[in-house]
């Protein structure tokens, strides 16, 4: 797929202010099971509330590799989205009353993004703010997904898929912390602010679940 002239420079701009904040490293090499110097692999068990009053380099850095990782999302690079993740990523999806209600690893979590994208190619997952969190973590505030279903027919888990009729949609929005291990995103908490979140919600916005 040929990368807009926009996502190009957004790309580059955050790549090139992780560059600036941290030359020696350049993009964040891979894990090697070593101890990081700034312990960024430890998995805090913190709310997405509050946030530092200053951002140090290192926080500009995560910062920076989570507008990489969302830009190439929204571009329909994989390839370049996986780049500032950690072998080991996880993606945890939460309701609205904070209990886990699926986990992926990086395998399902590619396998079921490429279907939304062959379904809607004009996906998008557009945050609000990403921000500094607590104790090293990452905010990402407000972000909604949305598009259009003009591709192939979607389906969702065992249910049946449907046709593709140029219909519009438009998820409710989710909070992200993302947690780092040597300057890579190891996880993704996603916390919905609605009922229509993930691959259900647009399966359901389709006319999916007419019985449920």
């Amino acid at each position: 797929m040929k990368i807009s002239k926009g996502i190009a420079q957004h790309v580059k701009g955050a790549k090139d202010k992780m560059l600036s904040l941290s030359p020696k490293r350049r993009m964040p090499p891979k894990a090697k099971g070593r101890k990081s110097m700034h312990n960024t692999c430890e998995v805090p068990s913190v709310e997405l509330s509050g946030e530092l009053s200053v951002c140090d380099p290192l926080t500009e850095l995560r910062i920076a590799t989570a507008e990489v990782f969302y830009a190439c999302l929204n571009d329909h690079d994989l390839r370049g989205a996986k780049s500032v993740l950690a072998d080991d990523v996880t993606f945890e999806f939460r309701a609205l009353d904070g209990s886990l209600v699926h986990e992926m690893n990086w395998q399902d979590f590619r396998e079921e993004t490429m279907k939304i994208f062959n379904s809607f190619p004009d996906f998008a997952n557009k945050p609000k703010s990403i921000r500094e969190g607590q104790d090293g973590t990452v905010k990402v505030h407000y972000a909604v997904t949305s598009g259009t279903h003009s591709g192939t027919p979607f389906a969702f888990g065992p249910f049946p898929p449907i046709e593709a009729s140029n219909t519009r949609v438009v998820n409710d929005p989710e909070d992200v912390r993302l947690t780092f291990c040597d300057g890579r995103i190891r996880r993704f908490a996603i916390s919905a602010r609605g009922e229509m979140v993930g691959p259900a919600g647009l399966y359901t916005q389709l006319g999916g679940f007419p019985l449920v």
